[in-house]
């Protein structure tokens, strides 16, 4: 948590993070990691925000299953090739690049 609250301390203005479904799954975790950790003023002063990429898509996609993997299925050619490594970070934040260019 310490090197997490370095790397954002190392942008020269507060960041906004970005998760899919992340109201309701990684920014509660991530925020009670850090005060668990004794950070959480540190992170708080090095942050703007969250941003939730799942909100403009329910919007946008309304009967669409949102999930990270259906939605990489669909907007993503050649998934089947990609599949396995749904659900690391980068992966993830490449899939949701994507899919964003295409809706």
């Amino acid at each position: 948590m310490g090197k997490m609250c370095e790397w954002l301390e190392s942008f020269s203005k507060k960041v906004v993070l970005v998760a899919h479904f992340g109201t309701g799954y990684d920014h509660p975790i991530l925020i009670r990691q850090m005060a668990r950790a004794g950070l959480a003023e540190r992170f708080q002063k090095s942050i703007f925000g969250f941003s939730d990429t799942m909100i403009p898509l329910k919007r946008t996609m309304p009967k669409q299953r949102l999930k990270l993997t259906v939605l990489g299925e669909e907007f993503i050619p050649g998934w089947n090739m990609y599949e396995g490594k749904a659900h690391t970070a980068l992966f993830d934040v490449w899939c949701m690049l994507m899919v964003f260019r295409k809706v």
